[in-house]
């Protein structure tokens, strides 16, 4: 942690290497930059995951009514019945 790197690129084709690039210069977090980095994005992964959760909870909430009104549908028995219970009230 805290440690600076120099790196530096060359390409390589079928004729050979090419030059190098500039150097570049990285350093690694610290160990403090690093738990608040954490602490900054705990809110963002918070909320991802109640949002997560919701869509969850209100795909399940539409499959299970979904599911009930497909049962609750009526079947061409209970209309024949239906029909049937009518026509014998009739002729009484």
């Amino acid at each position: 942690p805290g440690k600076i790197y120099a790196f530096q690129v060359r390409a390589r084709t079928v004729v050979g290497y090419g030059p190098y690039s500039g150097k570049m210069y990285f350093q690694t977090l610290t160990g403090g930059e690093r738990s608040k980095m954490v602490q900054d994005r705990l809110p963002l992964i918070v909320g991802s995951a109640l949002g997560g959760l919701a869509f969850l909870v209100i795909a399940a909430i539409a499959i299970l009514a979904i599911i009930f009104k497909s049962k609750r549908r009526e079947t061409p028995y209970t209309d024949r019945l239906q029909q049937y219970i009518s026509a014998r009230g009739k002729c009484s």
